[in-house]
């Protein structure tokens, strides 16, 4: 997730922002607090300071009203067994916590007046107010925060640049009024969970001795994952919803590819096609199709056909490279997408996203403000369904490193599946029985872990406690025993078989069981609108209530990784699967449809 701090090197610039504060600070420096700060991670080197020409973007992050008001709602109506289950909220109910309040509008503006920013300056500002973009010369941003120290970093293995703060402060008085600054103290690069792409061939399949009779291991297909989990028999209306597809990383989905796929794999559904919607000038290039977009619509049309479904392409890739001619912002794509779609009247039922970062690469007032941001569109109904990540606690023992200065070894935890208001789904290879994916098998392991950031909710502490108990002291140093923990649930990940220009080849990755489950949540949905019942919206009370009811149990392998063997698959919840893998006919009857 990664921030919108847009620099450019343009001195022409400066002259038409017309600002007439000075560059110090109308704040004492006694007055200033720290706000956020994050170490230089691994794979990342200081290259140069600035050079006091630039101009910097600053996208302004101000406190919600009633933030904890909307989660205490959030709890009511996503708990089967209040009065209020599934009354989700509608945009104007949201604005009514998330809009900022008098107070909070009043110190943020006279602090910006103070430094010359007036409102001809602002050139983007959020649907509930909330958020406020503007640009000032270098010596004006630092003036703002604290002297914040920006320079110029470059990561050692992709060459990407970032011109950004590793800490930044506000005044005392302002502080309280702004959640983050977006752009400043983030390293997180941005990730789509899966494997490769993997050419295989009709004769490199190796057949599965399981049932169904219709899964190859080596090239799972539509038919496989609707035998497995029981949805090819069910017959969707395909009303009153749609499904939404986040597409960031300039990944787009391709209508040739999708038909290829439809003919191969769902003949019934020739001339389906996904719906597209640009966030931010996102585009959806028919002449470069990519593996991650195709992946995700084709996995929802294969599964959830004829349920509508959206793909929503944001434009901007989080990390920055200076570029001299860009004078507007483009690297937020996460919250701008977050931004853009909660203050719509109307909204998917489900969104899936198959993108994440290492939690310590993002830092911690951003992540609180996107899982807030992501708690506002649970309250309004929509299941916000996240891959786990593909590399299990954390890839190499190497990388595996604290990022506090102390460089101390731990477990990597990944967000937003650290957010408590997202459905972290992880990712199972086989049939008979399934199994945790591996990188020799798969290429990928299913992403698990505990957050350093967010405290573990009420929904989980009695399935996390029962796990704890039973691995004892096992690599208790290396990650939070207090924290969230995830994956939620599980669906296959392993080697699907997708068309990608023109050519099908098989794809592993959480990207692969995220919009898969996402589906199956959509056909419950379906079932659930024909028993006059409304969507079900925010999952996890729902799924910790079940106790594992309605899942397929996952008891072997283990969520390796950082030279570990990991969190073991054990009986009942785990962070490596979750609750398992979804039984569709016997959730179709625990959720009343």
């Amino acid at each position: 997730m990664r921030l919108p701090l847009l620099v450019t090197l343009l001195p022409l610039l400066l002259a038409s922002l017309a600002l007439a504060a000075p560059s110090s600070s109308p704040y004492a420096p006694s007055s200033f607090i720290r706000k956020d700060s994050i170490a230089i991670p691994a794979g990342w080197a200081k290259r140069a300071p600035a050079t006091g020409n630039e101009v910097v973007h600053l996208h302004l992050g101000l406190a919600k009203r009633d933030q904890l008001g909307l989660e205490a709602r959030l709890q009511q109506i996503s708990d089967p067994d209040h009065a209020d289950y599934g009354k989700w909220l509608s945009a104007d109910d949201v604005a009514e916590y998330f809009s900022p309040s008098a107070e909070t509008r009043s110190i943020v503006s006279r602090w910006l007046q103070a430094h010359g920013v007036e409102e001809s300056h602002v050139t983007k500002r959020s649907d509930m107010g909330n958020s406020i973009s503007f640009s000032v010369p270098l010596a004006q941003a630092r003036a703002m925060l604290g002297d914040a120290d920006f320079a110029y970093f470059q990561h050692r293995d992709s060459g990407e640049e970032r011109f950004t703060a590793t800490s930044y402060s506000l005044p005392r008085e302002v502080a309280p009024h702004i959640d983050a600054v977006f752009g400043l103290a983030n390293f997180a690069r941005g990730a789509s969970f899966r494997a490769p792409y993997k050419m295989v061939m009709d004769d490199d399949l190796e057949a599965s001795s399981a049932a169904p009779s219709s899964c190859q291991f080596n090239l799972v297909t539509a038919q496989c994952l609707r035998d497995l989990y029981g949805t090819a028999d069910y017959k969707p209306s395909g009303k009153g919803q749609f499904i939404g597809i986040s597409g960031f990383l300039e990944e787009y989905a391709n209508y040739d590819d999708l038909a290829q796929y439809e003919a191969d794999q769902r003949p019934d559904a020739k001339g389906y096609k996904f719906s597209e919607v640009s966030i931010n000038g996102g585009l959806n290039d028919q002449s470069k199709p990519g593996g991650e977009a195709s992946l995700d619509v084709q996995t929802v049309a294969g599964i959830a056909y004829p349920i509508n479904s959206t793909y929503y392409s944001t434009a901007g890739r989080p990390p920055f490279k200076a570029d001299a001619f860009t004078p507007t912002n483009t690297n937020e794509p996460y919250e701008d997408e977050l931004n853009y779609l909660i203050g719509l009247k109307k909204l998917p039922s489900v969104l899936s996203t198959s993108y994440g970062d290492d939690e310590q690469t993002v830092p911690l007032e951003y992540a609180k403000r996107i899982c807030s941001d992501i708690a506002g569109l649970t309250a309004r109904g929509v299941s916000m369904l996240y891959a786990s990540g593909d590399n299990g606690v954390g890839d190499t023992a190497s990388v595996c490193k604290s990022n506090d200065g102390k460089n101390t070894t731990m477990f990597l935890p990944t967000f937003p599946s650290t957010c408590p208001w997202v459905t972290s789904v992880g990712a199972t290879m086989r049939f008979d029985p399934e199994v945790v994916t591996t990188k020799e098998a798969s290429f990928i392991i299913s992403g698990s872990g505990f957050s350093n950031y967010f405290p573990r909710p009420d929904y989980q502490k009695k399935a996390v406690a029962g796990y704890l108990a039973k691995i004892g002291n096992k690599h208790a140093n290396l990650y939070n025993h207090t924290g969230r923990a995830y994956p939620d649930i599980a669906a296959q990940g392993s080697r699907f078989k997708i068309a990608v220009k023109g050519k099908f080849g098989a794809v592993s990755g959480t990207s692969a069981s995220t919009p898969l489950f996402a589906s199956i949540v959509a056909l419950l949905n379906d079932a659930r609108f024909k028993a006059g019942k409304p969507q079900l919206g925010f999952l996890n009370p729902l799924i910790y209530g079940l106790e594992g009811k309605g899942f397929n149990d996952i008891t072997q392998g283990s969520a390796t990784g950082c030279g570990t063997d990991g969190f073991p698959a054990l009986e009942g919840w785990d962070p490596a699967v979750g609750y398992g893998t979804p039984q569709f006919d016997t959730l179709k009857k625990l959720v009343g449809a």
